[in-house]
């Protein structure tokens, strides 16, 4: 069995430094992500004595450590993608490059990788390799078993475990308890030679260099804000008197309206314009609004910020759910939704997305927020993969520029971070996380919505064989 696997090289998580609103790697200690020793180590085990395991990242010349210590941990051989023409990579342009790069040293059986990375919390870059390949993929997995050219995982969801089974190639990303990782002492993988690390630039990739780094990115970065917060250790004898406490520090000041002036754009949106990321972009497609949801609390949460962001563009808010019983879809329109869209019989994360992908290619909206859940997060992922779209994941709040475009606060390091995104593909993509938006008050003058049926998906290639839902497993 011939197995590829991604690490990503990270800033240790306890140790961070800021300059000038960006992250400074440089002279800090810096380690491989959790999740990918991880992959490593599944990789490892799989291949046995009569497989291949080799090992891929992209970064600076540092991050040749990290494949030596997976070298060291058992993986027969390293791919180190360096290059000045990769810097500026977001995650799309990052997948471009690693999925050329797999495909260059390939073909591969599997392709293990994290779930996500500590320093960003993001999940899509495996996502987006996958459907780059043209791979099927699963995200989250527990357990993992390969008869011959067949497999079954057992992955983690947001409320409980899902079974799958499927055929090999396939892409799969390894949850926390999957394996214990795959650790070596730095005098042991620095013994690690050069020979065993191929190391491949810009133009050893059968791919443009328009696609790569920061000009093929369609995503830019703003100033990142360190969290604090000042505790004053007041206490309150009584509700009323905390209701005052919170009155007097502000708590309950209403955010400006949508129809205030631009010019009281927020610091972000202001930050962004001064590094000339928010240019003018032309009009394309409809001025809506569309959310991505399969459950109705965690779509109201979406509809409701859509339809904030509607306000500021003078557009509209689409749903497009799977939920299939109109009655689960009575207050979607008081929510916020104008329009209704449909997916009928799309179970499987790749379903959805295939038919959302579809219908938000023809139509181009101007953003599409989906569910922040473990497999919305892969829907948006193939989504963006697929038609070129950029992409935020995990966003904690959304703004509109002065020019009209979306920016997505994103949180990183444990939320110890934030940092805006802005996106200049012709549709602006974000998951948001559930519970993170306030719910806004119920519309009175809802419209009677019609549902429109989107065509139906292909099948997936990875099936369903058992479900679980127990909240109370602890794993241990």
């Amino acid at each position: 069995m011939k197995i590829a696997v991604l690490v990503k090289q990270i800033p240790a998580p306890v140790e961070f430094r800021m300059h000038e609103g960006r992250l400074v790697r440089d002279g800090v200690p810096l380690e491989v992500n959790a999740y990918c020793r991880r992959a490593n180590a599944k990789a490892v085990e799989l291949a046995g004595a009569g497989g291949e395991v080799v090992v891929f990242t992209m970064g600076p010349p540092a991050a040749a450590d990290a494949l030596r210590e997976m070298i060291a941990c058992g993986a027969h051989r390293g791919v180190h993608l360096s290059d000045p023409a990769f810097a500026g990579s977001d995650t799309l342009a990052t997948a471009v490059a690693l999925a050329a790069a797999i495909r260059r040293e390939g073909p591969f059986d599997l392709v293990l990788a994290g779930l996500n990375s500590l320093d960003s919390d993001t999940g899509q870059v495996p996502v987006e390799v996958a459907e780059l390949l043209d791979l099927p993929f699963a995200a989250g997995v527990r357990d993992l078993e390969v008869d011959g050219r067949a497999f079954t995982a057992r992955l983690e969801t947001d409320d409980g475990y899902h079974t799958v089974a499927g055929d090999l190639p396939v892409a799969l990303s390894a949850a926390e308890r999957l394996i214990a990782p795959s650790k070596a002492p730095p005098e042991v993988y620095a013994e690690v030679s050069d020979d065993r690390i191929l190391r491949l630039a810009a133009a050893d990739l059968d791919v443009p260099v328009e696609q790569l780094g920061a000009s093929g990115s369609p995503t830019s970065v703003g100033p990142v804000r360190v969290l604090t917060a000042t505790r004053r250790a007041l206490r309150a004898a009584s509700v009323a008197e905390a209701v005052d406490m919170l009155e007097e520090f502000g708590a309950f000041v209403d955010a400006p309206d949508a129809d205030d002036d631009a010019a009281d754009a927020s610091p972000a949106s202001a930050a962004l314009l001064e590094v000339g990321t928010d240019g003018a972009h032309a009009e394309v497609g409809e001025r809506s609004v569309w959310c991505f949801f399969t459950e109705p609390p965690v779509g109201a949460e979406l509809l409701g910020e859509a339809a904030e962001l509607a306000a500021w563009i003078s557009g509209t808010v689409t749903a497009v759910t799977t939920i299939a019983d109109a009655a689960d879809r009575s207050g979607l329109a008081a929510a916020g939704a104008d329009r209704l869209l449909l997916i009928e019989s799309a179970t499987k994360p790749s379903e959805q997305a295939a038919a959302l992908a579809a219908a938000a290619a023809e139509r181009l909206p101007w953003g599409l927020l989906v569910e922040g859940t473990r497999s919305g997060r892969v829907v948006a992922s193939v989504v963006a993969a697929r038609c070129g779209w950029g992409l935020t994941g995990d966003a904690v709040g959304l703004e509109v520029s002065p020019s009209g475009r979306l920016v997505a606060w994103k949180p990183a390091f444990g939320g110890r971070l934030q940092v805006p995104i802005l996106s200049h593909s012709p549709v602006q993509m974000a998951t948001i996380r559930p519970g993170v938006l306030a719910l806004r008050p119920p519309r009175v003058d809802a419209p009677e919505l019609e549902a429109e049926l989107l065509p139906a998906p292909p099948p997936a290639r990875i099936r369903t064989v058992a479900v679980e839902r127990d909240d109370d497993d602890t794993g241990e």
